[in-house]
């Protein structure tokens, strides 16, 4: 037999850099302030993701 975790009834805290908007689905004012706390992290963390870009060099 397999072991299958059991699922969890609660549903899951957002994790990442997510975008929310007041026309999602079960829009909870709770987790918007919850996102605003937490945006300069998700920036830092975002940051470190992606290269800078550079401006593009002449070919003279």
């Amino acid at each position: 037999m397999l072991s299958v975790a059991a699922s969890s009834r609660a549903s899951p805290a957002p994790t990442g850099c997510l975008v929310y908007t007041k026309f999602a689905v079960g829009f909870d004012p709770l987790w918007e302030r919850a996102c605003s706390r937490r945006r300069p992290l998700c920036q830092w963390r975002c940051k470190l993701c992606r290269p800078l870009r550079e401006q593009a060099r002449s070919h003279t």
